[in-house]
C-alpha cells in the first residue's frame, strides 16, 4: 500500500503538469530511445553477435527513467493507478497518454532522421539496422507482435513499480538495466523503439509508413498498453 500511494502521488503531479512540459519531456525520451537503437545496432554489427549487442540496449531507457523523462510505457501504470483511485477521469488519462505518445513519436522520428542523414552509422551498421527493423516489421505476425508487446509492457510497468519501492539510485539503475535487457533477449517489442525502426525503414528502403504503423506499431502499442494496465 505504501508503494501504491507513492505511485499515486507521483502520477497526480505528472497528470497536473502543463501540456507543453509533458510534450517536451516526452520528446526528450523519444530521442533518447535513439541511443538504444544506435548502440544495439552498432554493437551487433561490430561483434556480429546480437546477444553482445543487447548489452548496451538498456542505456537509452536508463537515461529516461533515472532522468525522469516521460515515456509512454511508463505511463501505463501511475496515471492508471490515479484513475482507479478516482482522482483522475478517463478522459484525463487519455489526454495524458496522447500527449506523451505524440512526444515520444516526435523524438523517435527526429532520432531516426538523424541516424539516416547524419552519417552516424557505418555501412555495416546500416545493413544491421535494416535487418533488425525488418525482423519485427516484415517477419513477425500481428498476434505474435501483440503478445510479445504485452510481456514488454508488463516488464516496463514492473520497472516503474520497483522504482518507487527502491530506496536508492543504484538499486533503480540495476533494476532498469536487467529489466530492459530482457526485452531484446526475449525478442519482445517496445512501441517507441518499434516506431523509430519504422521511420528508419521508411527513410532507408521503400517500406510503407502506413503499413509500418498498422501492421507493426499498432499491435505493439496495444500490447504494451494492455500489459502495463493489467499490472
Amino acid at each position: 500500500d505504501e508503494v501504491f500511494q507513492r505511485v499515486v502521488a507521483a502520477a497526480d503531479e505528472e497528470v497536473t503538469s502543463g501540456s507543453r512540459e509533458l510534450f517536451f519531456s516526452a520528446v526528450a525520451a523519444g530521442f533518447a530511445i535513439t541511443i538504444t537503437f544506435l548502440l544495439y545496432v552498432s554493437m551487433s554489427a561490430a561483434t556480429d553477435n546480437a546477444v553482445v549487442g543487447t548489452l548496451l540496449y538498456p542505456l537509452g531507457f536508463i537515461y529516461i527513467i533515472i532522468g525522469g523523462y516521460q515515456l509512454y510505457t511508463e505511463n501505463t501504470l501511475p496515471p492508471v493507478a490515479l484513475t482507479l483511485e478516482r482522482l483522475a477521469s478517463i478522459p484525463t488519462l487519455f489526454r495524458h497518454w496522447g500527449i506523451v505518445l505524440a512526444g515520444n513519436f516526435t523524438g523517435g522520428a527526429m532520432g531516426a532522421i538523424s541516424l539516416v542523414y547524419g552519417g552516424i552509422f557505418e555501412p555495416e551498421s546500416q545493413e544491421m539496422a535494416i535487418k533488425i527493423a525488418e525482423k519485427g516489421a516484415l517477419y513477425t505476425e500481428w498476434w505474435s507482435l501483440f503478445f510479445k508487446a504485452v510481456f514488454a509492457g508488463l516488464i516496463v510497468a514492473g520497472v516503474v513499480w520497483v522504482g518507487f519501492a527502491a530506496g536508492d539510485t543504484v538499486s533503480r539503475l540495476l533494476v532498469v538495466y536487467l529489466a530492459f535487457l530482457a526485452i531484446p533477449n526475449g525478442n519482445l517489442f517496445h512501441v517507441v523503439v518499434s516506431f523509430t525502426e519504422v521511420i528508419y525503414l521508411v527513410l532507408r528502403t521503400n517500406y510503407s509508413l502506413l503499413t509500418g504503423l498498422t501492421s507493426f506499431v499498432l499491435p505493439v502499442l496495444i500490447g504494451n498498453t494492455l500489459g502495463g494496465v493489467v499490472l
